[in-house]
């Protein structure tokens, strides 16, 4: 585990969120990246490839981007966890990386793997859950 504190620049603003997929699969299939097997991180965004997988003990939407991602290009998925300790200064905590092994049943495996992001991120939450913000209800 490493921590990291991160100054905000609160006026920064991100990438359109529907482009960020295409854009990352187009950075990913670049002969350089494929082989140096970069490690990928990500955030959540229930709109795009969704299924319900248990969170909290309840089915949840949930993308199974990262999952496909990881398991397509062998790419490793890196819990990270963000902690506001002012107005714009944050912690950043890094994790292991997860360790996955692949079946021959691809469904099988992203919904696995999407269960494994699952269990990470209640446990990050529960570590601090004044400080859990999401944008859209998991729970629909």
């Amino acid at each position: 585990m490493i921590n990291v504190s991160v100054e905000i620049d609160p006026t920064l603003e991100g990438p359109d969120p529907k482009q960020s997929k295409k854009i990352l699969v187009s950075v990913l299939e670049t002969e350089s990246v494929v082989d140096s097997k970069i490690n990928v991180i990500f955030g959540d965004d229930k709109l795009l490839n969704s299924l319900k997988i248990e969170f909290f003990n309840y089915p949840a939407l949930t993308t199974t981007i990262p999952a496909q991602i990881s398991l397509k290009y062998n790419c490793k998925i890196v819990p990270l966890r963000m902690e506001r300790l002012s107005y714009n200064n944050f912690e950043m905590t890094v994790h292991k990386p997860f360790e996955y092994n692949k079946s021959n049943n691809y469904e099988k495996d992203t919904y696995n793997l999407t269960l494994e992001i699952n269990k990470q991120l209640e446990k990050m939450i529960l570590k601090r859950p004044e400080q859990w913000l999401w944008s859209h209800n998991r729970w629909k």
